[in-house]
């Protein structure tokens, strides 16, 4: 018997709600998936099972990018075409791997790999 009643979709725009949602799954035993682009080939959710999809579309912050060591910090709902256009102002390009799309989620796209 499962001890997951519900699905839902639930989006956190700070890593403070993040830790707040993931603190209240934990209490209840309850799945979480996140998501952080609304590009998916794979589907992101498991049909049999039920829990909670973390969406973290919202959080498109580019922190920093350091040109030096060709390294830059970003936020999960950053998309391919935000990061490329970004670091071309600085002289860089993001490796894609696989040919993602623009609209993806860098992040979701490199650990997809």
């Amino acid at each position: 018997m499962s001890v997951h009643t519900l699905q839902r979709t639930l989006r956190a725009e700070s890593t403070q709600k993040i830790r707040a949602i993931l603190r209240q799954a934990g209490r209840h035993r309850t799945p979480v998936i996140p998501r952080s682009s609304s590009v998916d080939h794979d589907g992101s959710w498991p049909r049999d099972r039920e829990g909670i999809l973390l969406d973290l579309s919202d959080m498109k912050t580019i922190h920093d990018i350091d040109t030096r060591n060709r390294a830059v910090r970003f936020e999960p709902g950053v998309r391919w075409d935000k990061l490329q256009d970004e670091l071309r102002k600085h002289g860089l390009r993001a490796s894609n791997p696989l040919l993602p799309h623009r609209e993806k989620s860098a992040l979701a796209s490199v650990l997809d790999r």
